[in-house]
């Protein structure tokens, strides 16, 4: 069997006027089934902003998988990052702090690339709430390695800065897809 025909079949659809939550600025898009409802709905998280978008990027797009998604792709970054900033924490918290940075930082897109390859809606939003639960988990031991003296606060702010960008990317992303269930 070819792995073309086991590519699920959508129905096209037009979204007549998306507002951004955060700006207001508004858009058109066309929606390919729940997986590429991102496009139509959330620009500004796929753009990685929300600012009107200029005409060339309202021409239809397809998400056809997790790596098109800007989150994703942030995440990505965040986690080499995380990792590269583990690279200054003690010998002794190897397989302590080390590891749960590592280990938290790694979730966070995993859990996202899990939640889009599922079957269901239902499954990704679980999938999109355990991302940000891991996220905050990251976020709680970053801070806590600067609490500790292993690194300076300037170090860390840059990721405490990302970490916030790309949990209101994944709030919205599950806010958007959450009301496209109901």
């Amino acid at each position: 069997m070819a792995l073309q025909s086991l590519q699920p079949k959508f129905t096209l659809m037009r979204i007549p006027d998306v507002r951004c939550q955060v700006s207001g600025a508004g858009c058109q898009g066309l929606v390919i089934g729940w997986q590429n409802l991102i496009i139509g709905v959330l620009f500004e998280i796929i753009i990685g902003s929300c600012k009107t978008l200029p005409p060339e990027m309202k021409a239809p797009m397809s998400v056809r998988s997790f790596r098109d998604l800007v989150v994703w792709q942030k995440l990505m970054d965040l986690v080499v990052e995380s990792y590269k900033l583990t690279q200054l924490l003690p010998r002794r918290e190897m397989y302590g702090l080390t590891c749960q940075i590592q280990r938290s930082a790694v979730s966070v897109p995993a859990n996202i690339a899990e939640g889009h390859g599922r079957e269901h809606l239902g499954d990704y939003l679980h999938h999109l709430s355990v991302a940000n639960g891991s996220l905050m988990e990251l976020e709680t031991h970053l801070v806590l390695a600067s609490r500790l003296s292993y690194v300076p606060m300037n170090s860390v702010e840059p990721l405490l800065n990302l970490t916030a960008e790309v949990g209101r990317m994944l709030a919205g992303l599950f806010r958007s897809l959450r009301k496209a269930k109901t």
